[in-house]
């Protein structure tokens, strides 16, 4: 099935990270790995992204259904950008609020994506098979 994924909204952050290291001790006595707490920053990406998957369909129907899809992309992205207006900085702590929004944007997603292919000429069957869904990824 044909599909297509659009990001909302992204950030790019560090964040701090520990693990243990070890360092190699010799004594007359043998060698030894001694181990000791390491500390570092890794690049964090968040993003809040709109994803949707449709049947293989004609064009005009094609067109029908991304139209649905930019309705149901914008009213997440309000609900996100409201989240994000919410933070008073952009820093890690603002990923928890704007992540916490991302039910609410999928809810509003879907009703206006389902709303607009419930009103439009497409039939019933394609309808069906056409799913959409905001989530977030952090790698």
């Amino acid at each position: 099935m044909p599909g297509f994924e659009n990001k909302i909204w992204g950030f790019k952050y560090d964040e701090p990270y520990s693990k243990t290291c070890y360092k190699r001790v010799c004594t007359m006595f043998g060698c030894t790995n001694i181990p000791y707490p390491c500390f570092g920053m890794a690049r964090k990406n968040f993003e809040i992204l709109a994803g949707f998957n449709y049947p293989s369909v004609r064009p005009d129907q094609q067109t029908i259904i991304y139209g649905c899809a930019d309705i149901a992309f914008k009213a997440a992205a309000a609900i996100v950008s409201a989240a994000v207006a919410s933070c008073a900085t952009l820093n890690p702590a603002c990923v928890g609020i704007v992540a916490a929004s991302v039910p609410a944007a999928n809810a509003a997603g879907r009703e206006a994506f389902y709303k607009c292919l419930n009103n439009s000429t497409l039939p019933k069957e394609i309808i069906s098979q056409c799913k959409i869904g905001i989530y977030h990824r952090k790698t």
